[in-house]
């Protein structure tokens, strides 16, 4: 009996001597999670220019409104890394900010060794690991440790290897008694390669402190989007989230949407880059920054300092965890409408000239004009969907052919007889095909809504449907609806260029709606599109005005359908449209001459004297 007792007890000796604590209780992580408050971080402080000093890069970071830098540590050994460590943890502090340090040897070190099909120097690790976390294991300015970037999942072995040493990294990390959580970003992707992979991951990640993760696809018309990934993380076990990479411009994962979906689930989160610069992060990965690009895909700076897009700012200033309950996604109309200077860049080929046609194989009677407004059928793709797409690109090759720009027209109030899904269908599909398309220079969603239409709300709700299934196919032409809005015609005796001097007020309140069109349709559809549009067939001072309001938005103006009522109104407003910079299709007959000599001129203002 007593030898019985011996072994039990010398048992849970042995068992007790190893028993450090492996991993934060989720209690423990939660009260950590409450302690840092909202983490709002960047990645990788790289300098815009060869001189610019990671002080210099955090404390614009700062000034934006993010808290917290995440890095990969550089050094050769454990004792360059300490150093290095040491220096940037006091340049982020000296700008208050936290930092979480990616730990890359180990990485580097392992797919050295496994590449040449040696063993693992285990040792060699471990010796370092509690070396460097060790001399910060209680510095409260270090966040979290990240202990693995994006380990490989492309093979079953290797992921097994993998797995087994980030566990055994984050074992050495307490054993120093480090006080910050230990993480890895175990799940970096939404495609499981095989369940065993799978399987290896889940066991690690179930050993990590708190849940961190990459999104680079948070929009949620994607199948294997973020949501999708944090879900997975959840059924693992309750820990807080860290999104430590995001930001995707082009694909719906842009600053403004990865933060509504983050906040919803409490996340913190770490963007990718700051100013752009030599790691050519602007451009999607397997492309040349050689080539032009737009919109940027990562980065919230230009390289000279200034904002990509004010929306991220923001939504990085006033980003919060929600409550229960609480909405935080303003949209995908509002958040992936394309940002004023993105849309004018689109335009610098210059002013459209166009013609408004319901031919789609003939451009013969184009002389002079270098676009077209095509209207589309949506009867016709219903009928045959593949046959119609290969007949739009057969009319967009021969438009391609005569140097002819083409601006489509997906709907018209006489579209609505459909139903409003199967007609969003339609959009997305027709979108979804062209999306990269140059020879398509804007899609026209809906042309003026409420011309026969009376029911307000109806329409109000579909602009909401239409411009969200067509922005889900982040089109790279920009997308718009021309209203149902003219100006109340004008007095003869009327001075409308006084009547819109500063400190008088007046534009927007001579402003006429008609039909199921209002105030309110009208700026919700000017405020939800790339390009600002309006239709006239009124004389040139009223169209100059409708041109005035529509400067007010900052973005191209379309004139979407002009017809002048008079040959003395060609003159007039082409004079108008060259001065306001709109671009115009027509249904007037206009002298090629006239048409081709049209320009924009240049825009100047005067000093105060």
């Amino acid at each position: 009996m007593k030898r019985i007792l011996f072994i039990v007890l010398s048992l849970s000796l042995v068992l007790s001597a190893s028993a450090y604590r492996k991993q934060m209780t989720e209690k423990q992580a939660w009260e950590w999670h409450k302690r840092v408050g909202v983490i709002k971080g960047f990645n990788q402080p790289e300098p815009a220019y060869t001189g610019q000093t990671n002080l210099q890069i955090m404390q614009r970071a700062k000034a934006l409104g993010f808290n917290s830098v995440r890095f990969w540590i550089q050094g050769n050994d454990a004792d360059e890394t300490i150093a290095y460590l040491r220096q940037m943890i006091a340049d982020a502090s000296k700008c208050g900010l936290t930092v979480s340090p990616v730990i890359r040897n180990i990485h580097d070190w392992f797919y050295e060794y496994y590449n040449r099909g040696e063993k693992q120097p285990l040792d060699m690790y471990e010796k370092f690991i509690k070396r460097v976390v060790g001399a910060f294991r209680s510095d409260e300015r270090i966040v979290m440790w990240d202990v693995w970037n994006e380990p490989d999942v492309w093979d079953d072995d290797r992921t097994r290897q993998e797995m087994e040493i980030i566990i055994k990294l984050a074992d050495w990390c307490h054993e120093v008694d480090a006080t910050q959580p230990i993480t890895s970003s175990i799940f970096w992707d939404t495609t499981n390669k095989s369940p065993i992979e799978h399987n290896y991951r889940r066991m690690a990640e179930s050993k990590m402190d708190l849940h961190n993760f990459h999104s680079y696809e948070l929009a949620n018309s994607r199948t294997d989007n973020g949501e999708d990934l944090i879900r997975q993380l959840q059924s693992i076990s309750n820990r807080p989230l860290v999104c430590t990479e995001c930001l995707t411009r082009p694909n719906g994962s842009g600053m403004v949407r990865s933060l509504a979906v983050l906040s919803r689930y409490g996340a913190h989160f770490y963007s990718w880059g700051l100013f752009a610069n030599d790691s050519n992060w602007d451009i999607r990965w397997h492309t040349s920054a050689y080539d032009p690009y737009d919109p940027m895909f990562h980065n919230v700076l230009y390289a000279d300092g200034d904002i990509i897009d004010s929306r991220d700012i923001e939504a990085l200033r006033s980003y919060h965890f929600a409550k229960a309950g609480e909405e935080v996604d303003p949209g995908l109309p509002i958040t992936d409408r394309w940002a004023g200077n993105r849309a004018w860049q689109w335009m610098v080929t210059g002013p459209i000239k166009g013609k408004i046609t319901d031919e789609m194989d003939d451009f013969s009677h184009l002389e002079g004009y270098n676009a077209a407004r095509v209207k589309l059928s949506f009867e016709s793709w219903r009928d045959d969907r593949e046959k119609y797409l290969e007949k739009v690109d057969a009319m967009l090759a021969q438009a391609n052919d005569k140097r002819i720009s083409v601006v489509i027209t997906l709907l018209t109030d006489d579209d609505r007889k459909h139903r409003d899904d199967e007609l969003c269908c339609y959009v997305a599909d027709v979108i979804h095909n062209f999306y990269a398309d140059g020879r398509v220079k804007a899609w026209e969603l809906y042309h003026l809504p409420g011309k026969t239409i009376a029911d307000a709300s109806r329409l109000e709700s579909f602009v909401d449907a239409v411009f969200t299934a067509a922005r889900h196919e982040y089109p790279n032409q920009p997308m718009f609806i021309t209203p149902l809005v003219d100006v109340k015609p004008f007095a003869p005796d009327f001075n409308y260029r006084e009547a819109l001097g500063h400190g008088n007020h007046d534009g927007w309140s001579r402003l006429r709606f008609q039909g199921g069109s209002s105030s309110d349709l009208v700026y919700k559809i000017w405020s939800l599109s790339d390009v600002t549009a309006f239709a006239t067939s009124q004389s040139a001072p009223e169209v100059g005005w409708m041109a005035s309001v529509c400067f007010r938005f900052g973005r191209p103006i379309f004139c979407t359908e002009w017809t002048a009522p008079t040959t003395d109104d060609i003159d007039a407003t082409l004079s108008r449209f060259a001065l306001s910079h709109v671009f115009w299709f027509t249904s007037s007959d206009i002298n090629s001459q006239e048409v081709g000599d049209f320009r924009f001129e240049q825009i100047v203002t005067t000093r105060q004297r």
